[in-house]
């Protein structure tokens, strides 16, 4: 009950932003956010017809499509447990503007269409995301949170996260080794060698 209103049951709920299942599937929020994409796209569409910008440059569209078009899909994905059916579904609304927008046939790969815009597709663009979150909850110094993280609290913290924190030490292990052959190949670039 609310105040005098009877609530009745609900098999999905919105909290966030996100359409929730009580399944945990997520399907029914990966249709909402196709729709939401696809008026993303018809406004960019209408920008770049319009006659004013008609000589807009490709780069200018590829950075539309990863400022508008990309923040859509993956809002609130740090907290997604997805399927397989829920993950291919997410890259092909990206996929299938990508497509639109170069005039590609349906069946063009996935990785052409990647390699030609230099985007990230939407399991990467995920993946990036948790990896940040799980950055800025390392640093955290919040109690409740460092609860969360240090177990204490039952289920707080699933398999599924530990994978990304090692993840994480990997990734960070991986710059400092790029950071280290930079700094060398800086080095050879600055001596001089005489005959």
């Amino acid at each position: 009950m609310l105040g005098n209103m009877i609530l009745g049951t609900t098999d999905n709920y919105k909290y966030l932003g996100e359409v929730i299942n009580f399944k945990r599937k997520t399907m029914e929020h990966v249709h909402q956010l196709a729709r939401k994409t696809e008026g993303a796209y018809q406004a960019i569409i209408a920008t770049g017809g319009d006659k004013t910008l008609r000589g807009i440059q490709m780069e200018s569209i590829w950075s539309l499509i990863e400022k508008c078009i990309i923040p859509i899909v993956v809002y609130g994905c740090e907290t997604w447990t997805l399927l397989k059916g829920e993950e291919k579904a997410l890259n092909d609304i990206l996929d299938d503007i990508i497509r639109r927008i170069l005039f590609l046939p349906g069946g063009t790969p996935r990785e052409v269409l990647y390699m030609e815009t230099g985007l990230i597709d939407i399991k990467h663009q995920v993946m990036q995301h948790r990896i940040g979150m799980a950055r800025r909850l390392d640093k955290s110094s919040n109690d409740l949170i460092e609860m969360f993280l240090d177990h204490q609290i039952e289920g707080s913290w699933t398999k599924e996260t530990d994978k990304l924190k090692e993840k994480l030490l990997l990734v960070d292990e991986e710059h400092q080794c790029a950071q280290l052959v930079e700094r060398e190949r800086e080095r050879e670039r600055e001596t001089v060698y005489f005959p």
